[in-house]
This record gives structure tokens, sequence and C-alpha cells, in this order.
């Protein structure tokens, strides 16, 4: 890798570090991750769904569990408006996550060495002839994090316009199943909160099976 593709890294690893380290010590994970952020959003009246989602997109670049959030949206916005926020705030933090990964380390993947840069390659390989089906399949798969797929597929070639839309499309079906859930808790229903739990097994598998099938037909060919 040449001199100034290095510099970009350790700029961009040193900036992101920053960043979390800032996360930290001002209490914002713990304030997102103990709950308290709902109260705050409550009280703050039609400007509720604007923060909320700022708050959100924020948390996806800084590696804050989005998981929280998803939940607190559900309680407070309801199954359908909690979908919509959480989605537009998810997919904007992914795409300030992935644009920030592409510029300072999009040239680990043309120029880097050593095992775990080969691997990358060879996904970058395969999100170059069929990337939106893959973004797709990754995102409705809970298993997978959130956070890094952000940053690990800004270091590939993907288009971003296709990252974006895939991002924006795969989540939904998960984001709403978790956000049911969110909002059953608030009122203790047993049958909202099982039909939100099936929810989410139905997407997990169907990613998985989506993935899986995906490999044979790569294998096949």
């Amino acid at each position: 890798m040449k001199s100034g593709g290095v510099k970009k890294v350790i700029i961009g690893l040193g900036i992101l570090l920053g960043i979390i380290i800032l996360a930290e010590v001002s209490g914002l994970r713990d304030f997102v991750i103990s709950g308290a952020l709902g109260t705050t959003i409550a009280e703050a009246g039609p400007l509720a769904p604007l923060i909320f989602m700022s708050v959100y997109a924020i948390a996806a670049i800084v590696f804050i569990p989005g998981t929280p959030l998803t939940l607190i949206g559900g309680a407070l916005f309801g199954p359908l408006f909690g979908t919509i926020y959480v989605v537009v705030g998810a997919t904007v933090g992914a795409l300030g996550a992935f644009i920030l990964a592409r510029y300072f380390g999009g040239s680990l993947i043309k120029s880097g060495t050593g095992q775990v840069v080969k691997r990358l390659q060879s996904y970058d390989e395969r999100l170059c002839n069929n990337g939106f089906v893959t973004v797709l399949i990754l995102r409705l798969i809970p298993l997978f994090p959130f956070n890094g797929l952000n940053f690990g597929l800004g270091l590939t070639r993907l288009k971003t316009s296709t990252y974006a839309l895939g991002t924006f499309i795969g989540i939904i079906p998960g984001t709403f199943a978790y956000v049911y859930f969110g909002a059953s808790l608030t009122s203790f229903d047993p049958i909202q909160i099982g039909v939100a739990v099936v929810g989410l097994l139905a997407v997990s598998f169907l990613g998985k099976y989506l993935l899986a099938k995906s490999n044979h037909g790569q294998h096949g060919k």
C-alpha cells in the first residue's frame, strides 16, 4: 500500500477511535443503552422524531448498539412510525459509516496484503457481481453486526447507491419485528410479544436460507 493510503487509514482509525471515546466519556452510550433517552425524546414534542433519527444515525457511526434504540422507537412511536423513523435513522447512519470507511480505508482492498485483506477481496469480487442481493441478504440476518457491516462494506468497491438501497430495504423486516416487540412491551400483551418473537425468528431464518442458497449458487458456477 502506498504511503498516502497508509496515512489515510491511520487518520481514519484515529478519527473513529476519537469519536467512540467521546461517546463513552460523554455518557452517550450509557444514556442510549439505559433507555433514559426515551424519556428525553418523549418530552421533545414535535421534534421527537427528528431527534430520534439523528441520535440513531450517530449511534450507527460510533458503534452504539441499535437494539435499545429500536425498542425505544417502538415504545414511543408505535409499530408503523417507529419502523419508519428507525429505518431512516439507521440508513443515514449506515451510509455515513460506509462513506467514512471508503474515504479513509478504501485503498486497503486495492493494494493491501494479508489473510484478512485477501478474504475481503473475495467478498469484494462477489459484491461487484451481485452487490444488491448480497447486501439485502446480509441485512436480513439480525446476527450480522449492523455497525460492523457498515464499515466493512465501505472498504469494498460496492456502489454507494446499491449499498444504500440494499440496506434500506433489507433492514425493514427485522426493524419492524423489533419495533413491534418494543411497542408490545408498553402494553405487556403476551400475544403481541409472541408475534414479535416469531417475526424475529422468521426474518432470521429467511436471511440464513437466502444466504445459504446464494452461497450454493456461487459454488455451483
